[in-house]
């Protein structure tokens, strides 16, 4: 299971056009109906900010995709906030305004799940990122072409 973050789905949706690269859409689609791949209400709200028309309008066709959090989840954001280095994760602009943070709800979601985070971030020494994060609380993570990779899909 896959839990995906807002510049996953950028990613994809900038580079692997869905008029010239339409198996690969209808994997990730088949990856929706079977359940497998998830995302977080926070993301949904970052997409629908996005310039990209098209991640709006797929999002908005897959809202289910993109459930409220649980208790559990934010049990675990709690967890994770807990730890001052990491509360760059969301801002202090965003914590002052309400702004929109996924970062840590997705890494929530993928712990409570068992999923694997799929982020275009990549890890960095003492830094906040995704995928530093994810290693700090035992949850699988990749990129893009990791999750390709890991289904088996080749163009």
């Amino acid at each position: 299971m896959y839990v995906f973050d807002t510049s996953a789905f950028s990613f994809l949706f900038r580079n692997i056009f869905s008029d010239v690269f339409t198996s690969m859409w209808q994997n990730l689609d088949i990856l929706v109906e079977d359940g497998r791949l998830t995302s977080t209400l926070e993301v949904y709200r970052e997409i629908s900010d996005s310039a990209i028309v098209d991640m709006r309008t797929w999002t908005d066709d897959r809202k289910y995709l993109f459930p409220a959090p649980t208790p559990e989840e934010a049990e675990v954001v709690r967890k994770i906030l807990a730890i001052p280095h990491f509360q760059q994760l969301i801002g202090s602009k965003n914590l002052q305004k309400g702004g929109k943070s996924a970062d840590p709800w997705i890494i929530a979601r993928a712990k409570i799940l068992k999923a694997t985070v799929i982020t275009t971030e990549k890890w960095k020494p003492n830094s906040a990122k995704i995928p530093n994060v994810c290693d700090r609380f035992n949850v699988a993570h990749d990129d893009v072409r990791g999750f390709m990779k890991r289904e088996n899909w080749k163009f």
